[in-house]
């Protein structure tokens, strides 16, 4: 019975592109300011291209939270759902229990 090896194996490591992620896209600051009430979710989502992460939802409302500009630095946007969902509000904030 003879042996098999796998290519994988005799080839090496392989190196994939790592893929867009929640902790690896940031909100920068500039895109953070143009943010106005009213702007639906998709052209947020289009600005930061990054879809942030569901903390809470509930009532008609949401909110999401980004990495922000800096290590340490969050960007909570809160939805309202009217016609769609909407920006109501904006902050950023230090998130004191961030490490460094």
């Amino acid at each position: 019975m003879a042996a098999t090896v796998s290519l994988a194996c005799l080839a090496g490591p392989v190196l994939v592109p790592a893929s867009a992620s929640a902790d690896a896209v940031k909100v920068e600051k500039a895109e953070y300011q143009k943010v106005q009430p009213g702007w639906k979710i998709n052209r947020v989502h289009k600005l930061f291209d990054i879809k942030g992460r569901k903390v809470f939802q509930g009532g008609g409302e949401a909110i999401r939270t980004y990495q922000g500009w800096a290590q340490c630095i969050r960007v909570d946007v809160t939805y309202r759902h009217t016609d769609a969902w909407r920006v109501e509000s904006k902050r950023a904030w230090v998130d004191t229990d961030c490490v460094p």
